[in-house]
């Protein structure tokens, strides 16, 4: 996946990855670790939360994200601060969205029966 996003960035930017032990260690860990970034962290720079939504409530699950990003002082993609700026997008992985990127066909055939 580093591969991919880093060939989705405009040239002169980069990445780094926070892999975590699973879902419950990133819900866990995300507040404190987004406290810490809320002191140092350039404007130009974002932070990226990519979570698997797996059969969590999706609304409830993002709002969770929102509320850890907004109780550190962070802007996010969905609650912006002035002029539409944000520090955090926070994204959900759902089944289709993962059979797409890893190009499993069958999955989305079955998800989306009129796929071409």
């Amino acid at each position: 996946m580093a591969g991919l996003v880093l060939q989705l960035l405009p040239g002169g930017c980069s990445a780094r990855f926070h892999v975590f032990q699973g879902k419950r260690d990133l819900l866990a860990r995300l507040p404190d670790r987004l406290r810490g970034y809320s002191s140092w962290l350039p404007a130009d720079s974002r932070i990226v939360v990519l979570l698997d939504a797996d059969s969590d409530d999706c609304r409830a699950l993002k709002a969770r994200l929102e509320n850890a990003a907004a109780s550190a002082g962070l802007s996010t993609k969905t609650a912006p601060g002035l002029h539409g700026s944000f520090s955090v997008l926070n994204r959900l992985a759902v089944e289709e969205l993962e059979a797409w990127f890893f190009g499993d066909v069958d999955a989305l055939r079955n998800a989306y029966p009129r796929l071409l």
